[in-house]
């Protein structure tokens, strides 16, 4: 099961944008990437779809009990609001789908902090640990949140890029060792 490191995930956000030298003002390409697909739920747990077998965006990763999709990802992020324009960093979204089997016998802990846009190098930035109510596009991804056998929620995961930044992939779980990734081509 995966568990919520939202606590952490904030400092380390705090702590990547807290450089000593100035953030460059480059503007990033418009990115998006946007699929669908379907399957039937499975109790068995793949192993990691990581590296040579990492997903396209639509494709479901199984996992034990839940399963999930990234069905979209925009960089940046369409429709930022006007009280953001003064802000250097860049808001990608990333909309994905997460449904519990049917016959999960516990709960799963879900939210923004399970996803992260990761760059070539390695360096990865995790789902925000804030948003505003008008932004990002709703419905948004719960932030944190429980996900009961046979449910599912679907939404927008706002994450926060430098200038400049070149991201390539979605992770799923740890981002230094990842459940599932999505390749963005």
């Amino acid at each position: 099961m995966r568990k919520l490191i939202a606590a952490l995930a904030v400092p380390l956000v705090m702590a990547s944008a807290c450089g000593g030298s100035e953030k460059p003002k480059a503007t990033p390409a418009h990115v998006t990437v946007t699929a669908s697909a379907s399957a039937a739920q499975t109790n068995e747990a793949a192993p990691p779809q990581v590296g040579d077998g990492a997903l396209q965006i639509g494709q479901v990763r199984h996992g034990s009990g839940i399963d999930t999709t990234v069905m979209e990802v925009q960089i940046p992020l369409r429709g930022r609001p006007d009280y953001l324009a003064d802000e250097p960093d860049v808001f990608a979204g990333i909309r994905a789908k997460e449904c519990a089997h049917a016959d999960a016998t516990e709960s799963f802990d879900i939210g923004w902090s399970d996803f992260a846009l990761v760059d070539p190098d390695g360096s990865s930035y995790p789902g925000a640990s804030e948003s505003w109510d008008d932004w990002p596009p709703k419905p948004h991804l719960p932030m944190v949140g429980t996900l009961g056998a046979g449910r599912c929620v679907q939404g927008w995961v706002l994450v926060e890029l430098p200038a400049g930044a070149k991201v390539g992939r979605v992770a799923l779980g740890d981002p230094g060792d990842p459940a599932a990734e999505w390749l963005l081509k």
